[in-house]
Protein backbone atom coordinates (compact mmCIF):
# COMPACT_ATOMS: atom_id res chain seq x y z
CA UNK A 1 0.00 0.00 0.00
CA UNK A 2 1.25 3.47 -0.86
CA UNK A 3 1.25 5.81 2.13
CA UNK A 4 0.04 9.39 1.66
CA UNK A 5 -1.19 12.37 3.61
CA UNK A 6 -4.54 11.88 5.43
CA UNK A 7 -7.93 12.26 3.77
CA UNK A 8 -9.93 15.46 4.18
CA UNK A 9 -12.02 15.83 7.35
CA UNK A 10 -15.55 15.46 6.02
CA UNK A 11 -17.47 17.51 8.56
CA UNK A 12 -16.69 19.94 11.37
CA UNK A 13 -19.54 20.60 13.80
CA UNK A 14 -19.93 22.64 16.94
CA UNK A 15 -21.62 21.74 20.20
CA UNK A 16 -24.57 24.07 20.70
CA UNK A 17 -25.07 22.96 24.29
CA UNK A 18 -21.42 23.54 25.28
CA UNK A 19 -20.73 26.73 23.28
CA UNK A 20 -21.38 30.18 24.75
CA UNK A 21 -20.44 33.85 24.49
CA UNK A 22 -16.91 32.97 25.63
CA UNK A 23 -16.22 29.62 23.94
CA UNK A 24 -16.97 27.54 20.87
CA UNK A 25 -16.64 23.76 21.08
CA UNK A 26 -15.67 22.16 17.75
CA UNK A 27 -16.17 18.46 17.00
CA UNK A 28 -14.99 16.22 14.14
CA UNK A 29 -14.39 12.59 13.22
CA UNK A 30 -10.90 11.32 12.46
CA UNK A 31 -10.33 10.91 8.72
CA UNK A 32 -8.61 8.00 6.99
CA UNK A 33 -4.95 8.38 7.92
CA UNK A 34 -3.34 7.64 4.52
CA UNK A 35 -1.46 4.62 5.90
CA UNK A 36 0.66 6.61 8.36
CA UNK A 37 -0.55 7.71 11.79
CA UNK A 38 -2.15 11.15 12.07
CA UNK A 39 0.18 13.37 14.09
CA UNK A 40 -2.24 16.21 14.82
CA UNK A 41 -4.91 18.59 13.61
CA UNK A 42 -4.59 22.20 12.48
CA UNK A 43 -7.61 24.29 13.51
CA UNK A 44 -7.79 27.45 11.42
CA UNK A 45 -9.90 30.31 12.79
CA UNK A 46 -10.97 33.65 11.34
CA UNK A 47 -13.54 36.33 12.03
CA UNK A 48 -16.05 35.67 9.24
CA UNK A 49 -15.15 37.40 5.95
CA UNK A 50 -11.89 38.86 7.34
CA UNK A 51 -9.67 36.45 5.35
CA UNK A 52 -7.08 36.57 8.17
CA UNK A 53 -6.61 33.06 9.55
CA UNK A 54 -4.81 31.97 12.70
CA UNK A 55 -3.81 28.33 13.17
CA UNK A 56 -3.80 26.26 16.33
CA UNK A 57 -2.30 22.75 16.27
CA UNK A 58 -3.84 20.15 18.58
CA UNK A 59 -3.02 16.57 19.52
CA UNK A 60 -3.96 13.68 17.23
CA UNK A 61 -5.91 11.98 20.03
CA UNK A 62 -8.56 14.74 20.03
CA UNK A 63 -11.87 14.78 18.16
CA UNK A 64 -13.16 17.94 19.85
CA UNK A 65 -11.59 21.16 21.05
CA UNK A 66 -12.82 24.18 23.00
CA UNK A 67 -11.82 27.52 21.48
CA UNK A 68 -11.66 30.21 24.18
CA UNK A 69 -9.03 32.70 22.98
CA UNK A 70 -10.44 35.86 21.38
CA UNK A 71 -14.07 34.67 21.37
CA UNK A 72 -16.61 37.47 21.72
CA UNK A 73 -20.38 37.05 22.02
CA UNK A 74 -22.32 38.03 18.92
CA UNK A 75 -19.30 37.67 16.59
CA UNK A 76 -19.37 35.12 13.76
CA UNK A 77 -16.22 33.04 13.35
CA UNK A 78 -15.14 30.75 10.52
CA UNK A 79 -13.32 27.48 11.20
CA UNK A 80 -11.68 24.87 8.99
CA UNK A 81 -9.59 21.87 9.98
CA UNK A 82 -6.88 19.77 8.42
CA UNK A 83 -5.11 16.68 9.74
CA UNK A 84 -1.49 15.85 9.07
CA UNK A 85 0.89 12.91 9.18
CA UNK A 86 4.55 12.46 8.22
CA UNK A 87 3.64 12.87 4.52
CA UNK A 88 1.86 16.21 4.83
CA UNK A 89 -1.52 17.80 5.45
CA UNK A 90 -4.95 16.84 4.25
CA UNK A 91 -7.00 19.36 2.30
CA UNK A 92 -8.88 21.76 4.58
CA UNK A 93 -12.38 20.77 5.62
CA UNK A 94 -15.26 22.87 4.41
CA UNK A 95 -15.69 26.10 6.38
CA UNK A 96 -17.95 26.10 9.43
CA UNK A 97 -19.37 29.49 10.45
CA UNK A 98 -20.43 29.84 14.09
CA UNK A 99 -21.81 32.87 15.91
CA UNK A 100 -20.61 32.91 19.51
CA UNK A 101 -23.63 33.02 21.76
CA UNK A 102 -26.02 31.29 24.05
CA UNK A 103 -29.73 31.36 24.77
CA UNK A 104 -31.03 34.64 26.23
CA UNK A 105 -31.77 34.80 29.93
CA UNK A 106 -35.17 33.72 31.20
CA UNK A 107 -37.68 36.54 31.60
CA UNK A 108 -38.46 37.32 35.21
CA UNK A 109 -42.04 36.95 36.42
CA UNK A 110 -44.23 39.73 35.03
CA UNK A 111 -45.76 42.30 37.34
CA UNK A 112 -49.49 42.98 37.15
CA UNK A 113 -51.01 46.31 38.08
CA UNK A 114 -54.77 46.31 38.62
CA UNK A 115 -55.10 49.66 40.43
CA UNK A 116 -57.29 50.99 37.67
CA UNK A 117 -60.41 48.79 37.62
CA UNK A 118 -60.86 49.35 33.84
CA UNK A 119 -57.82 47.47 32.59
CA UNK A 120 -54.77 45.45 33.62
CA UNK A 121 -51.20 46.61 32.99
CA UNK A 122 -48.59 43.84 32.67
CA UNK A 123 -44.91 44.84 32.74
CA UNK A 124 -41.62 42.93 32.80
CA UNK A 125 -37.93 43.55 32.53
CA UNK A 126 -36.33 42.55 29.25
CA UNK A 127 -33.62 39.89 29.75
CA UNK A 128 -30.08 40.17 28.45
CA UNK A 129 -30.58 39.69 24.70
CA UNK A 130 -27.25 37.94 24.15
CA UNK A 131 -26.07 40.17 21.33
CA UNK A 132 -29.14 39.50 19.14
CA UNK A 133 -32.72 40.65 18.87
CA UNK A 134 -35.31 38.75 20.85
Amino acid sequence: MIETEPDQILEVRYSLSESSNEQIVLEWAKPVDGGAPILGFDIKQSVKDSNVWSTLTVDASLTSYTITDSISGGTTYSFKLASFNKYGSSPDSSILDVTAGQAPEQVQAPQVNTEDQLYVVVTWLAPFANHASI
